[in-house]
């Protein structure tokens, strides 16, 4: 049986799934978009481990790729963005 507290189709055992805060009606989505690995701006618990990420691979003019390694770190209580903590750079082919 869905337990729905604010009437917007989310809650506990619901079909559409979990609510963040069952007493507001305006906020669903966190739980979705926070349910996996660490995610920029999502809650997390103070103290919480490091979490690795890998953040966008760029393209340097001159034919130059550059490989990124990352790391998300719990800070007052949210995920801080993907940080750049090692880069690796490859030739292009011709």
């Amino acid at each position: 049986m869905c337990i729905d507290e604010d009437g917007d189709g989310y809650g506990q055992h619901c079909s559409f799934g979990n609510d963040c805060d069952d007493t507001d009606p305006t906020v669903t989505d966190e739980c979705r978009r926070c349910a996996g690995a660490a995610v920029q701006d999502c809650p997390c618990t103070p103290g919480t481990k490091t979490v690795g990420c890998t953040p966008p691979v760029k393209h340097v003019p001159g034919g130059v790729l550059v490989c990124r390694e990352g790391n998300r770190y719990c800070r007052d209580g949210i995920w801080s963005e993907c940080e750049t903590i090692g880069q690796y750079v490859f030739m292009a082919d011709p």
